[in-house]
Order: C-alpha cells, then structure tokens, then sequence
C-alpha cells in the first residue's frame, strides 16, 4: 500500500484492500492506535483472534547486524555523522522486517538483526533509537 495517512487507510481498508506488512508509528498515539484497530479489524475475524493474533511491541536492534556500505561509512565519517542514524531512519531504501519465534529455523541469506522483548519503542545497543524517517501521522 505504500505510504498512507489514517484516513486513506482507513479508507481503502474499508474498500476491501489489504495489506500484508504494516509499520505504524508516530507520536500520536491515539491516531497510532486506531489505525491498528482498524487493520486488526480488516484483517482478523473477531471469532479466532485469541489464537490468530499477537500484537509485539518493542524491539532492541543489534547495530553490528545492520549492513552498512563501505560508501555510507566514509561518507558519514567526513560529515561526523552516524552511519546507524541513516540506515535506521533515512532515504527511500526499504527492507521486509518480520518477526518469527524464537529457534525458527531462517534461510541463509536472511540476517537477524534483533529481537521483540517486552516494552515499548525501539533500542540500539541499550539505547532508544531516535525518531526519524517517514511519519505516517503527519
């Protein structure tokens, strides 16, 4: 679906469009909140939700598991810059994020790069990772 304020998703959910792979963020957490209500709703009937749905939130990144290209490295060494503010928050580079079980056997091409664990928000090496990139609920 691409990038989408609330109201067009609200609106082509409501039109029987889905999605697979939704990354909903931004400060407002009420917008934030609906708009997964609304996905959840579109998605998964009432009926088998106990057993068809789980909801995680909060993730630690580990830094030495996010590529970076040697270009981006001495690029943001001669502008004093952090490669990791730009791979996790800049450009129109994407990447397929899923989350599996613990033990889950993945294709050798696939690289972890961190893990869901209780709480909220997004950690790099112990640390909350800022706020950049797209806001959907601008």
């Amino acid at each position: 679906m691409g990038r989408l304020d609330p109201e067009t998703l609200a609106r082509r959910l409501a039109q029987g469009q889905r999605g697979g792979v939704f990354f909903l963020f931004g400060d407002d957490e009420f917008s934030r909140e609906e708009a997964v209500s609304r996905v959840v709703d579109a998605h998964v009937d009432p009926a088998t939700r106990d057993f068809n749905l789980d909801q995680l939130r909060g993730t630690e990144l580990d830094p030495e598991a996010l590529p970076v290209p040697e270009v981006m490295r001495a690029a943001a060494a001669a502008l004093g810059a952090d490669p990791l503010d730009w791979v996790l928050g800049g450009g129109e580079d994407h990447a397929l994020a899923a989350v599996f079980p613990a033990g889950t056997a993945l294709p050798d091409e696939w690289r972890v790069i961190g893990r869901v664990v209780e709480g909220g928000g997004v950690r790099v090496a112990g640390r909350a990772a800022g706020r950049a990139g797209w806001d959907h609920f601008r």
